[in-house]
């Protein structure tokens, strides 16, 4: 325990999105769903350099998911026009449960999570041709204002590669 705040932090639900980058077709099922990144079924999805860099990916929108559904099943077409199948099993990677963050430990808010578990951190699929990377980003309070003066400004969310595969 840190004032309040039982360390390590873990989290038991999870939000989950996918970024796809240059690929000619691609399809991904989590959880029961196969409606994420759909409009790249039967068209070219854009290159990473034309889109949305990392560090300003949006919120993922699929939320509550509860730790762990079963493995995320993808199927792709790489720009070299081969086929290509995975499944990325979340359970394995994130088997510690750990909320992965830059917080130092006294300046995290206090009593925030007397339980040590974190609100829900989102999951990054990114397919980019014949690599799949997955990335954890988790909203975390903290005692100081990042912009000084700014209350709202009382939190970080940093991302972490956790993963990454080549085909």
């Amino acid at each position: 325990m840190v004032d309040g705040n039982q360390l390590p932090l873990r989290f038991v639900k999870h939000k989950f999105d996918v970024h796809v980058y240059d690929t000619l077709t691609f399809y991904v099922e989590y959880n029961g769903d196969g409606f994420f990144s759909s409009q790249y079924r039967r068209v070219r999805s854009p290159s990473y350099v034309d889109s949305v860099p990392r560090e300003r990916w949006p919120l993922a929108g699929y939320i509550g998911v509860d730790n762990w559904p079963g493995p995320a099943k993808l199927r792709w077409t790489s720009l070299d026009g081969e086929e290509h199948s995975a499944e990325i099993d979340f359970s394995r990677i994130f088997s510690d449960g750990l909320t992965l963050h830059q917080v130092p430990d006294d300046d995290l808010a206090a009593g925030i999570y007397p339980q040590g578990i974190s609100t829900d951190p989102e999951i990054h699929l990114e397919v980019d041709d014949r690599t799949v990377r997955v990335y954890q980003r988790a909203r975390i309070s903290i005692r100081t204002e990042r912009v000084p003066g700014n209350r709202y400004t009382r939190n970080r969310s940093d991302l972490f590669l956790v993963a990454e595969y080549h085909y």
